[in-house]
């Protein structure tokens, strides 16, 4: 066994750099589990409407380029990351590794 000592970070200590990189590992985390968002039928879940995932979904399924799901929420929805992360007391690495 060995013991290994790590200094952790609240988001707001963070470099810009390792904010970035917790933005978009949020953002990917948020499209994988968007299927909770949905009912069995395909529809929205009455606790998730108008959640921003659930909205930016809604354009990229109108614009018909889910493809670019992860960098619309990277960049058009930082804001509501930002707040979910911080809500969360998610802790991080230096380089903003999610611990």
């Amino acid at each position: 066994m060995r013991i290994l000592e790590t200094k952790v970070y609240e988001f707001n200590e963070l470099s810009e750099e390792a904010k970035k990189k917790a933005r978009l590992d949020h953002a990917n985390f948020l499209i994988e589990i968007s299927s909770n968002y949905y009912d069995n039928e395909g529809n929205v879940k009455k606790d998730y409407e108008g959640y921003f995932v659930v909205e930016a979904i809604k354009r990229m399924e109108r614009m018909k380029t889910p493809w670019f799901l992860a960098e619309t929420l990277y960049f058009d929805y930082q804001k509501e990351i930002d707040e979910e992360i911080i809500l969360n007391d998610y802790e991080f690495t230096e380089g903003g590794e999610l611990i």
